[in-house]
Formats: structure tokens, C-alpha cells, sequence
């Protein structure tokens, strides 16, 4: 059956729903056009998405509870409570509001009214069209220059369709998931940016480890780990080969040249990012209020004037090390409880997807007050919690003896 036979199948609803999840999918695809054609691409996207939400309300309707909307407000107001404790980063903070407020933490509420679950072939054929755009953009940028450096926002564009084509995959092989898979891989591999690659291999380890139903899960547990010891004994002559592939294309050879050092995971090949982190520990270390410094304060502090590429570190500057190791703390107890009592696999799935492209890249970059995934990633786990509460109470209540 065709996908236009399928579409032609849905409801209204449904299809308002599968252009709200298609442009979700593409979103920062989305903001590159609006960019190209000189629209402001957080505008433009944060209506078009916020249109077909509410054009779609028939699928999702009740999700949204009160308590998120308190939620929402709260942040509002603690967003610029934060301004009069910490003045010393009031002029970014004010700086960001639009960005935060309307663009970043909205996508709570497109967390909470995300399920995809029912539209998987719709988000096969989403995935390989993403990397389609990216292959296209790459031919577009090689045209222009001969040799393509590190592109690490479009290596990250492209890393959830990547890693569900690679969970596809595992789950039901098909020639055509490998294909796409390997040329997003490959494009990932070129972009000379270590984060979405380490991402990766962190999905595929924690997915084939704690999520995939083996008949036999000790005897494959066991083979999993013969297989990476092996995989990391000739790694140096995978590395070579990439190495010598990509400078043919003029592609980053980058992440195998780290790899040859062994240098995949530690800082020598971190862009200044070990200096970065170095300067903002000895500021910690002096903060003698013990409630860090606020939000966005480690680019006053760091002497490039950027982030600290890393989640628990902002963290822990932005809120001192009690404050801000009880928001990781809460953060971490959320998702372990949504991937312990969530059972469907497929929504946990999607959870771990979200998880690795959010908390696991904001160890390597980005900001965590400006990462939309992250706030996804919340409401959906809320979502999912809700969602397996109700069920269990239903189920309770389907097995009370009738008196």
C-alpha cells in the first residue's frame, strides 16, 4: 500500500496530527529554510507549530492539565525572580526571555501531547526524508567550499532519525532502514562533531543492554560485550579507513583522528571547551553564597564568552552545587521512574531516543535553558507517567471482585 493510500485512510484529525508531528520531526530543518529566505526562524516555527497544535487539539485533548500550566507560569516567574538574585547576569537573562519563554520551554507542552506510537511508518518515511534534506544541504555546502569543517548543529538536526532508523533496525531488519541509517551515519561521521557520534553509541549500548526483549538475555548480554571488546581492539583500523574515506570527500576526518589518540572522550580535541571548564570551577570554587551565579553566568565568566558545553557544570554554576545537584537529582529520578513503570516499549523507546539526543548531547554542547528536546523530553516523560498510572488504575479496578 502507498503512503497516499495510507494518508487517504486517516481521519481529519489524524492527518491535522501527522503535519504536527511531520513539522515537529523537521523542525530545525524548518528553521534553516526560514534563515535561508531572511525570516526569524524561532517565530516562524513557534507559530506554525503552535497553529497545527491546536488544529490537531482532537488527538491530544485533556492531556494538557492545570498543573502544566502552572508549571509553565512558575518558570515564567522564577525566570525573572532570578534577575534580582543574580544581577550579575540579568542582562542575558533578559536578553534570552523570548527564546526561553516562547520558544524553549514551550515544547513541555508538545512533550505532553506527543504520541507518535500509532504513526510509526509515517516517522520511518520522516527520518529517511531528514536525511535526504541533509544530504542535500551537505552537496549544496561542498559545492560552495572543498572542504566541509565541523557542522555539529546539522550532525544533531539529523541524530533522531538516525538513531530510529538504527532502532528499526535492531527491531525488524530491512535493507532499505540500513541504507538510510548508514549514509546518516556517515554524514553524522563527517560533521567533525564527537557528541552526536558518542550519542550514537550510547543509544545502541543502552538499547541492545536494557531495552530489546532477548529470548536469552545473559547469553546475549555476554556476546554484546565480546562483540565491543572486539569492535574496540580493531577500532583503530576502523578509524584508518574512515579517516582515509572521509579526506577523499573533504569531509572532517576529525573524530577518527581522536579515536587514533584515544582521544574520543577526553578534552584534547574539546575546541577550548577544557578551558572553558577550567575557568568556571575556579569561579565556583569562590562562590562564597554557595547559590552559584545564575542563569547563563558562565558566559560572563568565560573568557571566549560561551557555554560550558556541559549540563551538570551549567547546572551547577547557574545554581551552586546543592541547588543545582537537586535539580539534576529530580531531573534523573523522572526519567529512571518513566523508563521503570512506562511498559510499552515503544514509548520507551522514543523516551530513550529523546533522552540521548537532549541530556546525553548537552554533556558534549548546547545550553540546557535553550534546549527545546530537553523540555520535550520532560513533559513527555510526565506524559508517560500519567498515561501508565491511568492504565494501572483501570486495570485495578478491572479486576475488583463484583460483589
Amino acid at each position: 500500500m502507498s503512503f497516499i493510500q495510507k494518508y487517504r485512510q486517516l481521519g481529519t484529525n489524524s492527518r491535522l496530527y501527522l503535519f504536527f508531528i511531520s513539522f515537529f520531526w523537521l523542525y530545525g530543518f524548518f528553521g534553516a529554510f526560514w534563515r535561508r529566505i531572511g525570516v526569524e526562524p524561532n517565530i516562524a516555527n513557534s507559530i506554525l507549530l503552535f497553529i497545527l497544535a491546536v488544529a490537531s487539539h482532537g488527538k491530544w485533548r485533556h492531556k494538557i492539565h492545570l498543573s502544566d500550566i502552572a508549571f509553565y507560569f512558575l518558570f515564567v516567574c522564577l525566570y525573572f525572580i532570578s534577575t534580582i538574585v543574580y544581577p550579575i547576569s540579568k542582562g542575558l537573562v533578559i536578553h534570552f526571555a523570548y527564546e526561553v519563554l516562547l520558544v524553549t520551554v514551550p515544547f513541555y507542552f508538545v512533550g505532553i501531547i506527543f504520541k507518535a506510537e500509532e504513526y510509526s511508518y509515517w516517522l520511518v518515511l520522516l527520518s529517511r526524508l531528514s536525511i535526504i534534506i541533509n544530504v542535500v544541504f551537505t552537496l549544496i555546502l561542498s559545492s560552495q567550499s572543498s572542504n566541509i569543517v565541523e557542522e555539529m548543529h546539522r550532525a544533531y538536526l539529523v541524530l533522531p532519525s538516525v538513531l530510529y532508523l538504527l532502532w528499526r533496525m535492531f527491531e525488524s531488519f530491512k535493507k532499505i532502514d540500513l541504507f538510510f541509517f548508514a549514509i546518516g551515519f556517515f554524514m553524522i561521521s563527517s560533521m567533525g562533531s564527537r557528541g552526536p557520534f558518542v550519542c550514537v553509541l550510547f543509544f545502541a549500548v543502552a538499547y541492545l543492554f536494557f531495552f530489546k526483549e532477548w529470548k536469552h538475555k545473559t547469553v546475549a548480554r555476554i556476546v554484546l560485550v565480546v562483540i565491543g571488546i572486539a569492535f574496540y581492539v580493531l577500532s583503530s583500523y576502523f578509524a584508518i579507513f574512515m579517516v582515509q574515506l572521509l579526506g577523499s570527500f573533504g569531509f572532517s576526518t576529525r573524530i577518527f583522528d581522536s579515536m587514533l589518540g584515544d582521544a574520543l572522550l577526553n578534552y584534547e580535541n574539546s575546541n577550548g571547551r577544557d578551558i572553558i571548564q577550567a575557568e568556571l570551577f575556579q569561579q565556583l570554587s569562590m562562590d562564597y553564597r554557595g547559590i552559584g551565579y545564575g542563569l547563563f553566568s558562565d558566559r560572563v565568566f568565560s573568557s571566549y564568552g560561551f557555554s560550558a558545553h556541559n549540563m551538570i557544570i551549567e547546572l551547577w554554576f547557574s545554581f551552586g552545587y546543592y541547588i543545582g545537584s537537586a535539580i539534576l537529582g529530580f531531573l534523573l529520578l523522572l526519567f529512571i521512574r518513566f523508563f521503570v513503570r512506562v511498559k510499552d516499549n515503544q514509548i520507551k523507546v522514543f523516551g530513550l531516543i529523546f533522552f540521548t539526543s537532549s541530556v546525553i548531547k548537552l554533556m558534549f554542547s548546547g545550553c540546557f535553558i535553550l534546549d527545546g528536546l530537553l523540555f520535550f523530553l520532560i513533559g513527555y516523560c510526565v506524559n508517560g507517567l500519567r498515561t501508565s498510572k491511568t492504565k494501572t488504575l483501570f486495570k485495578g479496578a478491572a479486576l475488583e471482585p463484583k460483589i
